[in-house]
């Protein structure tokens, strides 16, 4: 079986996440990443030749899922996505890549 990584948010940390994994190695064809905007869907598959998805696509096709969103987005995308990730898979951790600002 070939595990399949769908990158959830494909901002500039998305971006990086998935760029050090290809420079590490990671093979394209076992990347996927969830973005919205098909301009930012484009730059990626010709910048990385990875295949870009909407996000319940991707999030359908993958064994981990890898949200890298901002604070304030990550409640939407939970709430999007939740019954499909609790159907599909036995944990789900997310985690904002910085505290909100108050």
């Amino acid at each position: 079986m070939t595990s399949q990584t769908a990158i959830l948010g494909a901002g500039v940390m998305g971006e990086a996440l998935l760029s050090g994994l290809v420079r590490a190695g990671r093979r394209v064809d076992r990347l996927m990443v969830g973005e919205k905007r098909p301009e930012r869907a484009h730059e990626l598959e010709e910048r990385y030749g990875v295949a870009v998805l909407d996000n319940r696509s991707a999030a359908a096709k993958a064994d981990t899922i890898t949200l890298v969103v901002k604070p304030q987005d990550m409640a939407d995308l939970l709430e999007e996505r939740y019954k499909q990730l609790e159907t599909n898979f036995k944990a789900v951790r997310a985690r904002p890549l910085a505290a909100p600002a108050h």
